[in-house]
């Protein structure tokens, strides 16, 4: 495992560069994980850091009506994603594939990085993430990730959350 005691220009040089950019502008260079093995699952991170899966902030992407939806949720958590289109105010909500992910957001799967979101798309957070005081999302590749403290999530994202998730089990929740 590659960790934050490396130089920066090491752990910069092996992550996304719009991201490593949002990382340097908000001082979060102590928090950068690089490893050897995969993050690119919720699961995955969670190991990688010896952490609960809960801790870990997982970006899922749709395509709305003209644009996408990037939701940042718990990695313990699915999307209810009637509760996106009602939030996106969007008629249509489709999950999108790895390849779609690539070519319009310019992440490989399982590196979506809420950090640096383009122009066309969306950000929505899921108040799931704020179970915790640091949570983990990608920096950017499917083996590196970043810790945000909470204060750090509210100067980068803002402070709206919205319920997006399912129920515990597994159906979805009434409006």
């Amino acid at each position: 495992m590659s960790t934050s005691s490396h130089s920066n220009y090491d752990l910069y040089s092996r992550i996304d560069p719009r991201v490593a950019q949002v990382i340097s502008r908000w001082g979060l260079e102590d928090g950068l994980y690089v490893f050897d093995s995969s993050t690119a699952s919720s699961a995955e991170a969670a190991s990688s850091l010896s952490v609960d899966v809960d801790q870990i902030g997982k970006s899922i992407a749709f395509k709305g009506d003209d644009w996408f939806v990037i939701v940042l949720i718990s990695g313990a958590l699915r999307v209810d994603k009637a509760k996106v289109r009602a939030v996106a105010q969007s008629v249509k909500m489709a999950s999108i594939d790895g390849q779609s992910i690539e070519k319009n957001l310019g992440y490989r799967p399982g590196g979506l990085s809420p950090l640096f979101i383009p122009d066309s798309a969306k950000l929505f957070v899921d108040r799931s993430i704020e179970n915790f005081e640091t949570i983990y999302v990608s920096a950017g590749t499917t083996n590196s990730v970043v810790a945000l403290s909470r204060s750090a999530r509210e100067a980068i994202f803002g402070s709206e959350r919205f319920d997006l998730s399912m129920d515990v089990s597994g159906n979805l929740e009434e409006n």
